[in-house]
């Protein structure tokens, strides 16, 4: 599964030209995903939604701010499908 997230954000960064995605995202991803696997033992499914809500949020907000991120989910609205 790794190397499947790795391979297409490895290919988006080829395809993006003069503005390539931060790779310390990409590490970060992978290493959280690494980490909910190995460490928590989490379901695959469960650690699928995680990276994808992680994934939702860097479009969004600055992901090493705390104070950005907090006011974000604050405000945001839910919805549930």
């Amino acid at each position: 599964m790794i190397q499947r997230i790795r391979h297409q954000c490895l290919s988006r960064i080829k395809n993006v030209g003069s503005n390539p995605i931060p790779s310390t995202f990409l590490t970060s991803t992978v290493s959280f995903e690494k980490h909910l696997r190995e460490e928590k033992r989490l379901a695959p499914t469960t650690i699928k939604s995680k990276i994808k809500l992680i994934k939702r949020l860097n479009k969004r907000v600055n992901l090493w701010d705390y104070e950005e991120v907090e006011r974000y989910v604050i405000n945001a609205e839910i919805t549930i499908r």
